[in-house]
């Protein structure tokens, strides 16, 4: 059974996917090479995810100061971000002349990264312990 923070994350994740997405098109439109507009793009999201995850899905304040808690998702999401860009990285060289290429990328990666961030944020960033 999904637990329903759990399905709360892949929702944040979902709305944080099309903001990586939209970003992403957005740069590389002004010119930003992949690279370059994938780091913009994924930053973005994090800044977003972190401020849905916090409210809606783990719903505990913080015990460790605002600024520590960001630094703190940043990190975890850097680490799962890490498989995630690799996946990303990946899907963009398989397939260099399609226009869909980035959101397949960003979309594989964050499969790939989904349940690595959660149970990281939950258990480290959050430190969710009753589920």
């Amino acid at each position: 059974m999904i637990s329903h923070r759990f399905l709360r994350f892949s929702i944040v994740g979902t709305l944080g996917f099309l903001a990586d997405s939209s970003i992403l098109y957005l740069m590389l439109s002004f010119g930003a090479g992949p690279m370059t507009a994938r780091v913009i793009s994924f930053l973005c999201a994090v800044f977003l995810t972190w401020q849905l995850n916090r409210r809606m899905t783990f719903d505990a304040p913080t015990q460790q100061g605002l600024v520590r808690e960001g630094v703190s998702y940043l990190l975890t999401m850097l680490f799962g971000g890490a498989f995630n860009l690799m996946a990303y990285f990946a899907v963009i060289r398989s397939l260099p002349d399609q226009v869909l290429a980035p959101a397949l990328g960003v979309a594989t990666g964050s499969i790939v990264g989904l349940l690595i961030n959660y149970l990281i944020a939950k258990n480290w960033v959050f430190n969710v312990k009753n589920e």
